[in-house]
């Protein structure tokens, strides 16, 4: 059974103020179809509806991106978002597939940002801009304390670049910025605010949600 939260709950639960966690919904999300039928009425919010405003908010709040910018980055991460399981699943029994974390202790998103010319633009100006991606999933890391004596230690991840079929690497590793999300550290703080059952979502599934560096 899912649970659903009003904008008042979920704004005290996020520490974040109405006003704005209304202004996000209005910008993110599709008009309520219910919100016309009858006085009094207050929008219900799924989780997956949920984490979407958090993690718009934290682009446009946090990473200073345009309202536009942060559509299209929603838009473009959403499959990713499912595949890595950052989406609420129903029940607790499943088991392989789309949903699950694809082995990531912690999964963490750069974005770069460039204009129609193929040049890197600032993510505020964003008339014609096209978002690229570098997702990094990171499956093994030494435990704490496991250094050696000049500091350095070693990681074990599995990296993507989006969109998918574009030679993208020498463009994305060659720019001058990017804005980094830490999407586990995000999710963590919303289920625990929310109260939400961790086996819910496959990228927290035996999975460090926030990284002990």
């Amino acid at each position: 059974m899912i649970r659903y939260f009003t904008s008042r709950e979920l704004a005290e639960r996020l520490n974040i103020k109405l006003a704005k966690w209304k202004r996000w919904s209005r910008e993110f999300l599709p008009a309520d179809p219910l919100g016309g039928m009858q006085s009094g009425y207050a929008r219900q919010y799924s989780p997956d509806d949920a984490f979407n405003l958090y993690l718009a908010g934290h682009l446009v709040a946090g990473l200073k991106f345009s309202i536009p910018a942060a559509r299209k980055i929603l838009k473009d991460l959403d499959t990713l978002l499912s595949t890595l399981g950052f989406r609420h699943r129903i029940g607790h029994g499943n088991s392989g597939g789309e949903g699950q974390s694809a082995g990531g202790l912690y999964h963490v998103v750069y974005i770069s940002a460039f204009d129609t010319q193929d040049k890197a633009a600032r993510p505020s100006v964003h008339n014609n801009l096209e978002f690229h991606y570098i997702v990094r999933s990171i499956v093994a890391k030494p435990d704490a304390g496991q250094h050696s004596s000049d500091g350095l230690k070693t990681e074990t991840y599995r990296e993507a670049i989006l969109p998918e079929g574009k030679r993208l690497n020498r463009r994305l590793y060659h720019a001058e910025t990017a804005a980094m999300v830490n999407l586990s550290v995000l999710l963590s703080h919303f289920v625990s605010a929310l109260e939400l059952p961790e086996s819910g979502y496959g990228a927290m599934a035996g999975s460090h949600s926030s990284p002990d560096r």
